[in-house]
C-alpha cells in the first residue's frame, strides 16, 4: 500500500504459503520407489554401517566427485 501498487501474483502466492504455515514450494521427499543392487562398494557400505552404529559419531559426510555414488550409498 505504501508504495501505491499491489504485489504481483506470485508474491501474492507465497504470502498465502506463509500465512498457511507452509515452506514456500515446500514438497514432499521423493526417493527412489525401490532401489537397484549397490554393487562392489561393500568396504564402503560396511565402512558407513559402523560410523552409523558407533554412538561417538554425530555427522557423516559423503564427499567425491561427482557421480562417484555418493547420494546412492547415502540411500
Amino acid at each position: 500500500d505504501e508504495l501505491g501498487t499491489d504485489p504481483s501474483p506470485e508474491l501474492a502466492a507465497l504470502h498465502l504459503e506463509l500465512l498457511r504455515g507452509r515452506e514456500p514450494g515446500s514438497r514432499p521427499p521423493a526417493l527412489p520407489a525401490q532401489l537397484t543392487r549397490f554393487v562392489g562398494r561393500d568396504a564402503e557400505l560396511a565402512a558407513v554401517a559402523a560410523h552409523l552404529a558407533d554412538p561417538g559419531s554425530r555427522l557423516i559426510t559423503l564427499t567425491g566427485p561427482g557421480g562417484a555414488g555418493k547420494t546412492r550409498l547415502a540411500v
